[in-house]
């Protein structure tokens, strides 16, 4: 059965050092025409917008489900900032998950680690389970960085890392 997985990557942005801008004495409309622009002049010097920002790489967001554990999966979430990932069963029900394609919490760690991600989240638990925690705590054991939906639970998603 062909699944879909998604990613969504936040566009590259440009991200100013305020100290470097205060040095040069630039400050209001002209940090937007320098931005514009890629330069501007100063007094008889040229300031380029390289000098007093870097680029910021946009964070992304990746979201596996309902598929067993799979190198496609690992692509998809490469490099994310947070990966929402499944994790239907535990590591002792792992002929469960084989026999209805799914994943273990062990599964869905490694496919965080592989993929190098930041932050995971388990998610699309099996019913049987009444103990949430159990998915954390057998995930941590690969990645460390783990935490479990349940209803009405939210996650930041902040600039920057974790």
């Amino acid at each position: 059965v062909d699944n879909i997985g998604w990613r969504i990557t936040e566009a590259d942005s440009i991200k100013f050092d305020k100290e470097k801008l205060q040095a040069k004495n630039i400050s209001g409309i002209q940090v937007r025409d320098l931005q514009k622009r890629g330069a501007l002049s100063l007094n008889g010097t040229t300031v380029f917008l390289s000098e007093v920002s870097e680029m910021r790489k946009g964070d992304i967001f990746a979201y596996v489900l309902d598929t067993k554990y799979c190198q496609n999966a690992v692509d998809l979430a490469k490099g994310a900032k947070l990966l929402l990932c499944e994790s239907t069963y535990l590591e002792q029900h792992k002929s469960l998950a084989l026999y209805y394609a799914h994943m273990t919490a062990k599964e869905a760690a490694t496919i965080a680690k592989k993929a190098g991600v930041q932050k995971l989240i388990l998610t699309h638990f099996s019913a049987r389970y009444l103990d949430l925690n159990l998915f954390a705590e057998e995930a941590k054991l690969i990645f460390p960085n783990v935490e479990t939906a349940d209803d009405l639970k939210r996650f930041d998603f902040p600039k920057g890392s974790f």
